[in-house]
Parts: structure tokens; C-alpha cells; sequence
């Protein structure tokens, strides 16, 4: 099948790459030359583990072009250009719809073949009908193309299994011609069971933004349980067994932190909350969700702050993880963004970042650009050297396997803020430390319990 798709960022070349694998041929456009030109150099603009790979190999099914007439031909076209945040949080549709638009009026020579344009980018109720007035104003004939949402549910650091094992694909449409090609496009993923589910258009514009905020629910829900629970000295974690092995609930996203971050959950929260003042509908449970998640990124900074206030020195925080989640370089909305700006607030000495992913520390360094008090250091030991405090904000394997014997002398006090939870407590006294974690009773040196 011949596919083009719109958008080059982290939906658009996962789609493109998985794909291209099954054979397809593909081509994505992007309007940035200058993307387009790094990515034929395989200078990829994310990171995604698998992705370089897959690419590398799909070459012969896989083309790049920052031409839209490239892609005009195709027999699905794909929108998966970013719907950054708009106006009070409402999720910003321009750009889809600047792309709906390009795509329209260079398919308009192509107006006797059926064509399938598909919206993969996030957008809300009502989108992807707009966008098939835009395409129709390009159209001789209705019945010769179709409109379809079809949202991607990506986890990123694993979204290459996620894309050719998905536990759904959600197809929005009301053509029976183009349930039948995305039938035949997603079946090589479909092997060992169905997975497509049909449904209205505004349901599957609804179900991308319902899925992520019930999420974003669930995480925000344990982390105010893991906040009660570290005042009044109960374990977040005998709690979080307690709960996910109740059938109707679950493991899964149980797991305390310091707030969600990312490009999906904060937007999507904050943009259904939006969507739904305008329909007249109140969302509480989502507003809700958006304003303790704020309160949440910063319990790191503030736990260390207020631990530190009787040192009268200026003080030297380290931070491990830059990207919002492990293996990933996204930044966007990260725990140690809100971090450094509020320790930076805090403190006439500095701050250092630390993270294994090179892309993730250059990105939080442009951030940061000309600040004189902050570093950012590619070795997980030199960046401990005399500081006051390490602070954990991402769960990085390498955090779980460190030497702590090293760390702590490295240090130049032995606090450790955990917001994580990766280490045993108990054991963490014993070699000398101050441990302070997500929802867990506080160890002071030497095993003494706050």
C-alpha cells in the first residue's frame, strides 16, 4: 500500500517506520528541510529505542521529502503534526489543520482516485469533521475519499512494540471503503488476535483524550495516597500492592512519582478540561487531575528546600534525569524542569543535571540557555562531587544498579530525595544516609526513623 505521511516528530516516524516495515511503501513530509535533511543523514530528531534500526533497514519502502506533492498520491494520508497547547490549555489545532489544507489542495489532481485521509494527531471533538470540509473544497466527487480518526496510543520508550503489538487500534469513520483499507493496513499487526476497533468519529476523538486523562487520574490519585502516606508514616508501596491486587483495579500505573509530564498527558488533561467548558460541560475530575499534578512536579524541590533550610550555605542540588520518563529525550513537561527553576529560586549555589541520554541533557541545557547557575554533567559520579543533596526524578535503570557506597562519598552530605522510590530504605541508613522518599517513613543516618 502506498502511504504518506504528514509530520516528522515522534507519531509521524514511528508510523512511518513500523509501516515501512510490513512492506509498505512510505513516504513522510515534513515542512523543516532542515529535519528532512538529518533524518536522510539518520540524524534522527527524537530518540525512541529501535527506531534508528528499523529505519536503517526499511530504507527501500521509506522515503523523506519536504515536499507535500510527494505524498499526494498515496493511498492514505496521514496527519501527525503537534497540537501543541493553546489558549487557557485548549489543545491548538492550527497546524493540523494548516496541514489538512496543504494535503487537500495537492490531492486535488488525484480527485478521481479514492483516497483515505487519516488524523493520528491529538485533537478534539469535531477535528477531523472540519478537516473533511477542508479536503471536500478540493474534491470533484464525495465518494472518492474518506475521512478517518485514528489515534495513536504510543508509551513513549516503547512505542516500536507498542506499534506492532498494539492492545488497539481505534478507528474513527463512517466509510465502509475505508474500514476495509485499514483493515487490510493494520492486519500484518493483527496476527495472534483482532485488535481494530470501528466507531463515530467524535467517539474516537474522545476515547485518545478519555484514555489519557484516566491515566493521568490514576497517577494523580496515587501520588496524593503516596503525600498522605508519607505524613503520617504509612509505605506507599505495601499500599500500592494492596490496591492493584483487587481485580477491577490493577496493577498497572500505580506507581508514586514526581507529576506526569511528557507531550500527551499534561495537553490532553488540560485541553479535554478545555474542550468541555466550551461544550457547557463541567469536568471536576479533571480539573482536578490538571491542578494536583502541578502541585506534584514540585515535591522534589520543595522536599529538598525544606530539608536543607537550617544549612546556612549556598547549597548545591543534583538532579538524575532530565527527560520526563526514561528512555526518552523528551523534556516536555519533566519533573526536573520544575525542579531546577524552583531550586534555582531557592539556592545561591547551583545546580547540576545529570542523564544518560545525551539528547534529553542538550535539550534541557538549550532550556537553560545563559543561566550561570546551572550544569549539566555526562558522568553519574562527577556530578556528585561535594553537593548537599541528590534528588532523583526519573527512574532510569542505572539509577537502580548504582554503587550507593561511591555516591555517598561523593557527596558532601548524604541526603537523598527519592521521588521514585528505588531504594530500600532500611539499607539506605545503614550506609549513612538521610533518605527521603515518595510515601515512605523518612530514615535519617544511622537507621533512625523521623
Amino acid at each position: 500500500m502506498k502511504i504518506g505521511i504528514v509530520g516528522s516528530g515522534y507519531v509521524g516516524l514511528v508510523s512511518a517506520a513500523c509501516f515501512a516495515e510490513k512492506g509498505n511503501d512510505v513516504t513522510l513530509m515534513d515542512i523543516d528541510k532542515g529535519r528532512i535533511a538529518a533524518i536522510h543523514e539518520s540524524r534522527l530528531p527524537i530518540y525512541e529505542p529501535g527506531l534508528e534500526e528499523i529505519i536503517r533497514n526499511s530504507r527501500r519502502h521509506l522515503s523523506f521529502t519536504s515536499d507535500i506533492s510527494d505524498v499526494a498520491s498515496s493511498d492514505i494520508i496521514f496527519i501527525a503534526v503537534g497540537t501543541p497547547d493553546g489558549q487557557n490549555g485548549a489543545i491548538n489545532t492550527r497546524h493540523v489543520m494548516e496541514a489538512v489544507d496543504s494535503v487537500g489542495k495537492a490531492t486535488e489532481r488525484y480527485a478521481n482516485k479514492f483516497q483515505v485521509f487519516g488524523i493520528k494527531s491529538t485533537v478534539p471533538p469535531g477535528t477531523t469533521r472540519s478537516a473533511s470540509e477542508l479536503i471536500r473544497k478540493y474534491r470533484v466527487y464525495d465518494h472518492n475519499f474518506a475521512i478517518v480518526s485514528n489515534p495513536e496510543f504510543l508509551k513513549e520508550g516503547s512505542a516500536i512494540d507498542d506499534f506492532r503489538k498494539p492492545d488497539r487500534v481505534i478507528v474513527g469513520t463512517e466509510s465502509e471503503s475505508a474500514r476495509k483499507l485499514f483493515s487490510e493496513l493494520y492486519a500484518p499487526f493483527m496476527r495472534t488476535r483482532e485488535r481494530m476497533i470501528f466507531m463515530g468519529i467524535e467517539s474516537a476523538e474522545l476515547t485518545k483524550l478519555m484514555a489519557n486523562t484516566m491515566l493521568a487520574a490514576r497517577i494523580a490519585l496515587m501520588n496524593e495516597a503516596a503525600n498522605l502516606a508519607g505524613r503520617i508514616g504509612a509505605d506507599i508501596e505495601e499500599i500500592r500492592m494492596g490496591i492493584g491486587s483487587d481485580p477491577r483495579i490493577g496493577p498497572s500505573f500505580l506507581f508514586p512519582g514526581p507529576g506526569f509530564g511528557g507531550s500527551c498527558l499534561p495537553k490532553d488533561v488540560s485541553g479535554l478540561a478545555e474542550y468541555a467548558r466550551k461544550a457547557g460541560v463541567s469536568l471536576s475530575i479533571v480539573d482536578a487531575v490538571g491542578r494536583s499534578n502541578k502541585t506534584q512536579l514540585y515535591w522534589l524541590a520543595d522536599t529538598a528546600v525544606d530539608f536543607l533550610k537550617d544549612l546556612r550555605t549556598a547549597k548545591t542540588y543534583v538532579v538524575w534525569g532530565a527527560s520526563f520518563k526514561p528512555r526518552t529525550d523528551d523534556i516536555r513537561h519533566s519533573a526536573t524542569l520544575y525542579t531546577a527553576r524552583r531550586l534555582l529560586e531557592h539556592t545561591a549555589g547551583d545546580v547540576r543535571i545529570y542523564d544518560p541520554q545525551e539528547k534529553a541533557l542538550s535539550k534541557m541545557e538549550r532550556e537553560f540557555s545563559g543561566n550561570k547557575k546551572i550544569f549539566f554533567y555526562s558522568d553519574i559520579y562527577e556530578v556528585l562531587n561535594g553537593a548537599h543533596a541528590l534528588l532523583i526524578a526519573t527512574d532510569c535503570d542505572e539509577f537502580k544498579s548504582i554503587d550507593l557506597k561511591e555516591v555517598g562519598d561523593r557527596l558532601g552530605r548524604k541526603v537523598v530525595i527519592d521521588s521514585r522510590n528505588l531504594y530500600n530504605p532500611e539499607f539506605m541508613g545503614e550506609l549513612g544516609f538521610d533518605y527521603i522518599s515518595l510515601g515512605r517513613p523518612k530514615v535519617l543516618a544511622n537507621n533512625k526513623h523521623w
